[in-house]
């Protein structure tokens, strides 16, 4: 799996990412929310190492798709 790049903006990936996500769905196949987060989390380039680390330590119940993007954007604009 490719990871994101660094020399782009994380939210035109982010999107591509979700259009992906979306594709396999009309083709009836989902993927759990969790391998989703977790998917996120490992495509995170290496500029992100400690909010990879931040998130891969949440616990399970705490995680969802859209707060780890949020979480993840929030950061990208920091980084600004």
């Amino acid at each position: 799996m490719t990871p994101f790049s660094d020399t782009e903006l994380i939210q035109g990936q982010i999107d591509q990412f979700k259009l992906t996500l979306r594709s396999l769905e009309t083709v009836s196949f989902t993927l759990a929310e969790k391998w989703v987060v977790g998917l996120l989390i490992v495509k995170l380039p290496e500029a992100y190492s400690m909010q990879k680390a931040i998130l891969s330590s949440l616990p399970e119940k705490q995680t969802n798709v859209n707060d780890i993007i949020n979480q993840i954007l929030a950061n990208e604009a920091c980084r600004i």
